[in-house]
């Protein structure tokens, strides 16, 4: 007589269930994030002119801050080709240790580029919201942005802009989403802003 079989589910098969669920709860969560840093994105846009009152976008450093936004180009060695560019409407040494909210308020988004020359959008969500941002260290140009390592470097507002407004970049890659897809229309507020500090 053949051995009684367990009718409990496969392990591998929980596994895989367990893992599913628990990327589509990070996925809302991030997406909740996401928004929330869009509504206050736009709530500063249309209240009045201040170096706060703005979408995150701009490059530079404390040379070239032109109505308080800054960008920074973050590469992570650990993966070649690939680089993390953060906007934000306050200068990154400002933004070490500050908790969620007060990065949700500040608009920081991260977005993939391949090789700073086009957006990488694998998932829908072109803009992520910035949840951590700590181990700074100026002397290294090292920081730490949501558990991650990298070195970060100042981006040019022209370049930013040039990236949003061309997001398929030069570069001919395979890509399995439009760049901008899902992000359309933070990607044209920040253009807006942009040009605005650019004037």
């Amino acid at each position: 007589m053949p051995p009684l079989q367990s009718r409990r589910p496969h392990t591998p098969i929980r596994r895989r269930l367990a893992t599913t669920i628990r990327d589509s709860w990070r996925q809302l969560a991030g997406l909740a994030l996401v928004l929330c840093a869009l509504l206050l994105g736009c709530a500063r846009v249309e209240g009045p002119a201040s170096p706060q009152a703005a979408p995150p976008g701009r490059a530079g450093d404390a040379r070239n801050t032109t109505a308080g936004a800054y960008g920074y180009w973050l590469d992570d060695a650990n993966v070649a080709g690939y680089v993390d560019l953060m906007l934000t409407s306050r200068p990154l040494a400002e933004l070490a240790g500050a908790g969620m909210e007060e990065l949700a308020a500040v608009g920081a988004v991260l977005l993939t580029t391949y090789r700073q020359d086009s957006i990488w959008n694998q998932d829908g969500h072109p803009f992520r919201p910035v949840v951590r941002a700590e181990a700074l260290d100026p002397t290294a140009r090292a920081v730490r942005i949501n558990g991650k390592a990298y070195r970060y470097s100042d981006a040019s507002l022209p370049r930013v802009l040039d990236l949003l407004r061309h997001p398929q970049g030069t570069i001919p890659i395979a890509r399995i989403r439009r760049p901008l897809e899902g992000g359309d229309e933070q990607a044209a507020r920040l253009i807006q802003w942009l040009e605005e500090a650019d004037e």
